[in-house]
């Protein structure tokens, strides 16, 4: 193995095989229901949702010459799949109306709820014993190693905001949020947001 002569980029890009696929779907419905004996008061409902998949496989020969040098350990596939789901859930209650001739309130209260986890599965191996069966094989490697990562994290929020508006141009707004999430820790995982 000698570094005499120069790496051909298009040979390295044609011997080796690096493929991936991502799968995703992101959706939502929201329903909103005003109350025939209350016609200020309106209530609306949200539920989403983001799916996503992806896989990429990686297989690297252990003739390239890229490879070449690192004699004990030419020869590298690696496997992935990782996925990840997000849901989400909003609730909230509208009421607005007009207090005088020059003034309007408005009073929002609602509560929201996210969920998110991802899985990521990971193999990569090499120092391969063969090249002959491509990806499609992890003949007898020198070293491999395997990780199995996942995460998640939940988000609950109830909220309100009250809106005052005079003579169309004063606006006051009032707003308070109370969170929950293990990000906070585990000691106080709710904080409380006033605006």
């Amino acid at each position: 193995n000698s570094d005499l002569g120069p790496v051909n980029p298009v040979a390295e890009l044609l011997l080796q095989y690096d493929e991936g696929r991502t799968y995703r779907s992101v959706g939502d419905i929201e329903a909103e229901v005003t109350l025939p004996w209350v016609r200020a008061l309106k209530g609306t409902v949200r539920l989403g949702y983001d799916i996503a998949d992806a896989s990429r496989e990686v297989f690297r020969p252990s003739f390239l010459f890229s490879e070449t040098r690192n004699d004990s350990l030419a020869g590298y596939t690696s496997h992935r799949n990782d996925s990840e789901l997000t849901r989400l859930f909003d609730a909230y209650l509208n009421y607005g109306t007009r207090l005088t001739s020059s003034a309007d309130i408005d009073f929002m209260a609602g509560y929201s709820y996210e969920d998110w986890e991802g899985r990521y599965p990971f193999f990569e191996a090499w120092g391969l014993s063969t090249d002959v069966l491509g990806p499609n094989f992890v003949p007898s490697p020198l070293d491999e190693r395997t990780v199995m990562g996942a995460d998640g994290e939940k988000l609950i929020s109830f909220f309100g905001r009250t809106n005052i508006n005079l003579l169309e141009r004063y606006l006051l707004t009032l707003s308070i949020r109370r969170d929950g999430s293990a990000k906070f820790g585990p000691v106080e995982s709710y904080g409380t947001f006033p605006a």
